[in-house]
């Protein structure tokens, strides 16, 4: 708790269907909101604003990573654990 995870520390690699790597696919990465809070999610939040996740309570929420392309959109979700 009270760690920042930068987003940009993130490695998102995007492959096509013939299995070719395609370089600088834009993607949005979103944060699933819990009750309790696992990480701050408020858009006045200085942390979001700066691509970093702030910690505030432990337990696991989910991340999803999609891309923004019309033609070929993909996901993925994970489960990320924050611990005392």
């Amino acid at each position: 708790m009270g760690e920042r995870l930068t987003l940009s520390m993130l490695r998102v690699v995007a492959v096509s269907e013939a299995n070719v790597v395609m370089p600088a696919v834009p993607v949005v990465i979103e944060a699933e909101e819990r009750n309790p809070p696992v990480v701050q999610l408020r858009s006045d939040d200085p942390d979001l604003n700066a691509g970093r996740l702030f910690s505030v309570g432990s337990g696991r929420f989910r991340m999803r990573v999609r891309t923004l392309c019309t033609n070929s959109p993909a996901d993925i979700v994970m489960t990320a654990v924050v611990a005392p």
